[in-house]
């Protein structure tokens, strides 16, 4: 593959695991709040999301590569329909990504070649191995959190952290673990733990309400091994009418198709 195409696929993996978010200076969370509430409140993030538009200028570092800084266009409009802009030196184009649960198109402009697969959810399985993502869910998109249909096989506990409450999401040899804070109940700290041991972990900060009540992050901060990610946000419009159209791309006719592992 070649390497403009090869380095933007690498990246996509970290795209993958926006998320999270928090308030500032929240009130405590409600005093009987369980591990159901919790969870209905953590799907509740993408009830009622018709669409969804954003920007985000994104910092990816590595003990390896050093820094690296783009931005990325994300549109959304459910049931399971996306598509990624991703910008790279001077905001040309690297690379344009259309996704729904049973297709992905990967194109790179500046090689006119693109990637194919028939399984958008079997694609994010081989860019980002380990990661519970269901397309038809913004908030499984956007936080990681295990799909609706998956809940019922995992153990859950509602723990007190002063006036945060932890929810624990656990099945062998996982547990996803999150930290909600004020009466939103926002994720201000998501993790992954496989086998006990710390797999990945990020933080955020500047929840804001959209319209009808949705809430998304500001800044995000991922982190992975020796790898992290920060993720700032802005020009977010929540059901602003995208239309099909909005998230459509048409690969040029001269274009090389190539291969990537896990895609076919």
């Amino acid at each position: 593959m070649r390497g403009l195409a090869n380095r933007t696929l690498a990246g996509l993996a970290v795209l993958l695991l926006l998320g999270a978010g928090c308030a500032i200076r929240p009130r405590p969370v409600a005093e009987r709040l369980t591990a159901e509430m919790a969870i209905r409140s953590l799907y509740a993030r993408s009830s009622g999301i018709r669409d969804f538009k954003g920007s985000a200028a994104v910092t990816v570092s590595s003990s390896e590569g050093g820094a690296q800084n783009f931005n990325i266009s994300l549109r959304f409009r459910a049931p399971d329909s996306y598509r990624i802009l991703v910008k790279g030196f001077a905001g040309m184009p690297a690379a344009m990504i259309t996704m729904r649960a049973d297709s992905l198109m990967a194109y790179f402009p500046q090689d006119n070649s693109y990637v194919t697969s028939g399984s958008g959810e079997k694609a994010i399985k081989a860019l980002a191995p380990g990661m519970n993502l269901d397309l038809s869910q913004l908030s499984s998109w956007l936080t990681g959190l295990i799909p609706e249909h998956e809940m019922n096989e995992y153990k859950r506990e509602l723990t007190r952290d002063g006036d945060r409450a932890v929810l624990s999401l656990a099945k062998d040899p996982w547990e996803h673990r999150f930290v909600l804070e004020g009466e939103a109940l926002d994720p201000v700290e998501e993790s992954f733990l496989f086998g006990g041991k710390l797999s990945w972990w990020r933080t955020a900060r500047g929840f804001r309400s959209y319209e009808d009540g949705v809430r998304f992050p500001r800044v995000i901060e991922m982190y992975r091994d020796d790898a992290s990610a920060v993720f700032d946000f802005s020009r977010i419009e929540v059901n602003s009418g995208l239309s099909e159209d909005d998230l459509s791309f048409t690969v040029p006719a001269n274009a090389e198709q190539l291969s990537f592992p896990g895609f076919d």
